[in-house]
């Protein structure tokens, strides 16, 4: 499995697939098209059996480029993708709709980002997925708004929150 940022405009995921070992690759697809997806930002991946793969992000269905412009006003949330039949078809879900994770610029600059009041570096660069041991995504990542709507720039919280997707397992043994 591989997948590639690209923020040339304000990056999306993409997924191409190998099924040797690295010596060819599938053409990249795109993520979170079926959602509108247009930006994403973090990506990070799990694989099961050899047929099963997820990948997360957080992404935008706001157009622009949030990296380190503030004038982008952008809505973010927790998204997961699912391949059950080796990259041929993917699946996006949205994994935080009763609350989006920030609203605005996120930073992609790691350490050199500003921090304080009102900065994009409170989401502090981290997120990370397991699997558990039926093969059910686990998600860990920053949260920075907890509200269920009116989130606004101003809201920029450095919470940790953890998420366990529902469907089904990347594990066939546990369909």
């Amino acid at each position: 499995w591989g997948s590639k940022d690209n923020v040339e405009g304000g990056g999306r995921v993409y997924v191409a697939v190998s099924r040797d070992k690295g010596a060819h690759w599938t053409m990249p697809v795109p993520l979170g098209t079926q959602l509108g997806v247009h930006v994403t930002r973090f990506p990070i991946t799990a694989a099961g059996d050899g047929d099963r793969a997820a990948v997360a992000y957080l992404g935008s269905t706001d157009t622009g480029n949030p990296g380190r412009n503030k004038t982008f006003q952008g809505t973010w949330r927790m998204y997961v993708s699912y391949t059950y039949d080796r990259g041929r078809t993917w699946k996006t879900y949205d994994a935080t709709p009763g609350s989006p994770v920030q609203v605005g610029s996120v930073c992609t600059g790691g350490t050199s980002c500003t921090t304080g009041p009102g900065s994009d570096r409170n989401l502090l660069d981290f997120n990370d997925m397991v699997l558990d041991g039926r093969g059910r995504v686990v998600i860990a990542f920053a949260d920075g708004c907890l509200k269920t709507k009116g989130c606004t720039t101003k809201d920029r919280l450095r919470k940790g929150a953890i998420k366990q997707t529902s469907g089904k397992s990347l594990y066939r043994a546990f369909d």
